[in-house]
C-alpha cells in the first residue's frame, strides 16, 4: 500500500498498516535500508491518521459527557509525533538489554 493509498477517514486500514510495517521490521534480522524510509514514511502517516482518529473520538465524547464526568473539552493536538510518557522506545529497550547481557558499552 502506498502513501496515496490511505484513507485519512479509516482507522483500521491505518492500524493495519502500522501493524504490517511493525511485523515486517521485527522480522527482520537486517531490514534493508532502501525499504526502510518509505516504510517509515507510510507508518509516519498511518500514525497520524489513528492519532487524528483518536483524537476526534475523544473530543466527542468530551463534548457529550463533559464537565459532568470530569472529561476535560480539549481542541485536538498538533500531528507532530510525540513519545508516549513512561513507555520507552522498543529499539531503546533492545540496546540496553543487548549491552547489559554482552558488556558492550555503545
Amino acid at each position: 500500500m502506498t502513501n496515496s493509498d490511505l484513507n485519512p477517514d479509516s482507522f483500521d486500514q491505518a492500524y493495519a498498516v502500522l501493524k504490517k510495517n511493525a511485523d515486517f521490521l521485527s522480522s527482520q534480522q537486517e531490514p534493508g535500508i532502501d525499504r526502510l524510509l518509505p516504510l517509515v514514511e507510510e507508518s509516519m502517516q498511518a500514525y497520524s491518521i489513528c492519532k487524528a482518529r483518536l483524537e476526534a473520538i475523544q473530543q466527542a465524547l468530551a463534548q457529550h459527557l463533559g464537565p459532568e464526568n470530569n472529561l476535560p473539552v480539549t481542541p485536538p493536538a498538533d500531528t507532530a509525533l510525540s513519545p508516549v510518557e513512561g513507555v520507552e522506545p522498543r529499539y531503546n529497550r533492545r540496546s540496553r538489554q543487548a549491552d547489559d547481557e554482552e558488556g558492550i558499552p555503545f
